[in-house]
Parts: C-alpha cells; sequence; structure tokens
C-alpha cells in the first residue's frame, strides 16, 4: 500500500504562537522540522543558543540577526546557518515572515530544555529559530 500521502503537507493558515508571533508548520521527517514564522513589527526573541544546527530563509520583512559575535540586517532572498551552540537573537524591524529548517539528531526529542523554543515578546527566550 503507497502512502504517499503522508508525505505532503498541504498549506494550513498560520496559528497564533505570542503576541506578535504566528508559526505555521511546514513539513516534519526524521532529524528535521521546517516552520515558517510570521513577525510582527518590534517582535524581539531574546538571546539563546540550541544544541542543534538550524539554517533560514527570508521571506519578506526585514529583520536585524545576531549570530554569535557577528549582526546584519537580512531582507527577503536572504539566508544565513546557524551552528548548534552559537548564541542568537532577532528583532522584527519590518513585519514579515522567514522559514526555518531546524536539523536534530533523530534521537532528539528536544535540545534539553523540556519545550520547543520560539521568539517571543518583548525579549522573552522563547523560539524556534
Amino acid at each position: 500500500m503507497n502512502q504517499t500521502r503522508s508525505l505532503f503537507a498541504m498549506a494550513t493558515p498560520a496559528e497564533e504562537f505570542s503576541p506578535g508571533l504566528r508559526r505555521r508548520p511546514l513539513a516534519t521527517g526524521t532529524g528535521f522540522e521546517l516552520t515558517q514564522w510570521f513577525f510582527d513589527e518590534n517582535v524581539r526573541g531574546g538571546g539563546h543558543a540550541h544544541g542543534y544546527d538550524e539554517a533560514a530563509f527570508i521571506v519578506d520583512g526585514e529583520f536585524r540577526i545576531r549570530l554569535g559575535e557577528e549582526s546584519n540586517v537580512v531582507r527577503a532572498g536572504d539566508s544565513y546557518a546557524l551552528p548548534a551552540g552559537v548564541p542568537h537573537d532577532v528583532e522584527c524591524v519590518k513585519a514579515g515572515s522567514y522559514v526555518v529548517l531546524k536539523l536534530a539528531p533523530a534521537d532528539a526529542a528536544d535540545d534539553g530544555h523540556g519545550h520547543d523554543h520560539h521568539h517571543g515578546h518583548d525579549g522573552e527566550h522563547d523560539h524556534d529559530h
């Protein structure tokens, strides 16, 4: 029996995660998660690091991203890679969204904190990028 249908994730509406922040899961599999994050202007994610690698592609809007000691403003079409353990934070300068690819070991249920990480409002440490 062909179970190809389960490999497709049809577009679903973004769900509110916290004030000014919405998320839309795109795809998951063994060792990866692909999520689109939608930000209102001035929403911030506090500094933190993850135990897994991730990469992001900016769909629209403008974000100030700090990766370790580097800081840059990224816009539609830009991307970045983030190795595990590198401290980072984000500030939405102009409302928009980006897609995050989270890469984790196949046997990792989470990053050891016991909860998902997603960008919070006003610098809260709550995020998934």
